[in-house]
């Protein structure tokens, strides 16, 4: 079973935003986006989920497909979302819910675990990811970089076969961040696919067995981490990365 994205475009107006992006991510793999601001890389993880409607392509993952214009609604829509964890850069949570009861939802609405079940997987994500001493803080009470581990820990409690990162490291202090990448290297190495979007280019060198590139649109560079980002091949992405370099 692979994620599987076939030639997905979204339009805004007239504004073809993503064209024709196609990509697949196997079981276990760590695959890197890059892209500059603005180019579309948050947007694609939203189609991929059925959080935003795309005007043509489709995403394939087993037996569940999302076609073009599919709601996020639909049955299919949110098989998607059971197969396929998502962690957003700017995560909102309702300021009602302890940690604690974040990351018990998703196990407990969306796959329908037994209430021991859901106790053991909350303990034990808090427990990989360091949250033990604020499960039973609310939202306002921790910082950002601890509420993009409790995003992290809901995302994974799922069981998800494959989880699409976008940026969870990027508010994070070095120590912390190292932390989560190991956490995510241990779910690959669980056997779950990982689509890591990041502005972190030694993060993903280290940690990414494949590395996109997404420009204007269009993903105009893929391959080993050192290739991509050390020796492009197209002109995007040559200007991407060489801005990208001179910026650090």
């Amino acid at each position: 079973m692979t994620l599987d994205v076939q030639r997905l475009s979204k339009r805004f107006g007239n504004d073809v935003v993503l064209k024709d992006v196609s990509l697949m991510v196997a079981p276990g793999e760590i695959c890197g986006l890059i892209g500059a601001s603005a180019s579309g890389k948050t947007l694609l993880s939203r189609c991929i989920v059925a959080l935003e409607p795309f005007d043509s392509g489709r995403v394939v993952v087993g037996a569940a497909s999302i076609a073009a214009h599919a709601s996020r609604f639909d049955g299919t829509s949110q098989a998607m979302r059971r197969m396929v964890g998502v962690v957003f850069q700017t995560q909102r949570f309702p300021g009602y819910r302890t940690v604690a009861q974040l990351i018990a939802e998703g196990p407990s609405v969306v796959a329908g675990s037994s209430r021991s079940e859901v106790r053991d997987l909350v303990m034990y994500w808090a427990g990989r990811l360091g949250l033990i001493p604020h499960l039973h803080k609310f939202p306002l009470e921790i910082s950002g970089g601890t509420l993009a581990r409790v995003a992290l820990a809901r995302a994974a409690a799922v069981h998800p076969q494959f989880l699409i990162c976008d940026e969870v490291t990027a508010n994070l202090d070095p120590a912390v961040a190292g932390e989560v990448a190991e956490v995510i290297e241990g779910l690959a190495s669980d056997g779950v696919g990982c689509l890591l979007i990041s502005h972190q280019f030694e993060f993903l060198r280290r940690r990414a067995s494949r590395l996109l590139v997404l420009a204007n649109g269009v993903i105009v560079e893929s391959g080993p981490p050192a290739q991509v980002l050390d020796a492009p091949q197209s002109p995007d992405g040559i200007k991407f990365i060489n801005a990208a370099k001179r910026g650090r």
